[in-house]
């Protein structure tokens, strides 16, 4: 499916309500969380995601949250085949979209594209 597409689904979720992170995750395969504040509004969504069986990603570079996210969480994720990924895409993603960019906007589609990253 082409990005950008006005067909996409959205649910909305009280991140302090446990039944509606409940009900928006069993509605899931994936939950994709691009919150700030971690530590404050992460945990619940991570529970509710092992709760109901549903993958879970972020782009959170919160390392206390990473810590404690994995104590918490490990275990029970593993027990329940529920993949729980951390900081995934956070340093790509300038490189990805601008790969995508230039894919979409040259006049022929480019097989191979560089990037380079300097501190």
């Amino acid at each position: 499916e082409k990005l950008g597409s006005e067909n996409i689904d959205y649910i909305i979720a009280d991140s302090k309500n446990k039944k509606t992170l409940l009900e928006m995750c069993k509605q899931c395969s994936v939950v994709a969380c691009c919150v700030s504040l971690y530590l404050k509004y992460g945990s619940q969504l991570i529970a509710a995601c092992i709760e109901t069986g549903t993958h879970y990603c972020d782009v959170t570079k919160e390392y206390p949250f990473v810590y404690q996210s994995i104590n918490d969480n490990h275990e029970k994720s593993k027990k329940g085949n529920v993949k729980i990924v951390h900081c995934c895409g956070y340093d790509s993603i300038p490189a990805d979209i601008g790969a995508f960019l230039a894919y979409q906007n040259l006049r022929s589609h480019p097989t191979e594209i560089r990037g380079l990253y300097t501190a």
